[in-house]
């Protein structure tokens, strides 16, 4: 099942993924510290756990296109590891929390995006062994389910 949610969160997002973001997760996090934010750097900005660990404060500061090509990297990083206490796992949830943001980045994801994305917070929200059961519950009531809380039909 997480494998087959990782593949289609890869092909609802493929566009994204091909392309290096405008602004990198280092960078954001450069934002974050009020530091100056750096340029794209394919060897600084490997995706790897370690990159996540160490820059996701910088997932606050991505703008919509950045963020969409983070999320299946992010969640395939969530779904791996949803047995343990991760910041960068809360981060990812907040991120997909309302309200959405000027440009939306909620609002900008395809039907076939937003199918993955609800699937992938589910599993982590009802997988026996998934310890973000809470957060990932509050994400879905808000916004992912039908007539969440703050989402406009």
């Amino acid at each position: 099942m997480c494998s087959t949610l990782i593949s289609e969160l890869f092909i609802a997002f493929s566009q994204e993924v091909s392309v290096p973001p405008k602004i990198s997760l280092r960078a954001g996090d450069a934002i974050d510290d009020y530091a100056m934010p750096t340029q794209f750097e394919h060897e600084q900005d490997q995706i790897s756990d370690d990159y996540f660990e160490n820059y996701h404060w910088g997932i606050s500061y991505l703008d919509p296109e950045s963020w969409r090509h983070y999320l299946p990297f992010l969640f395939r990083y969530a779904l791996h590891k949803r047995k343990e206490n991760s910041i960068v796992i809360d981060a990812l949830l907040n991120s997909l929390r309302p309200p959405d943001r000027l440009p939306a980045r909620l609002a900008s994801l395809s039907i076939e995006q937003e199918k993955a994305v609800r699937e992938a917070i589910e599993y982590l929200a009802f997988e026996e062994n998934s310890i973000h059961t809470e957060l990932a519950c509050i994400v879905l009531e808000e916004w992912w389910l039908p007539n969440a809380i703050y989402r406009q039909a």
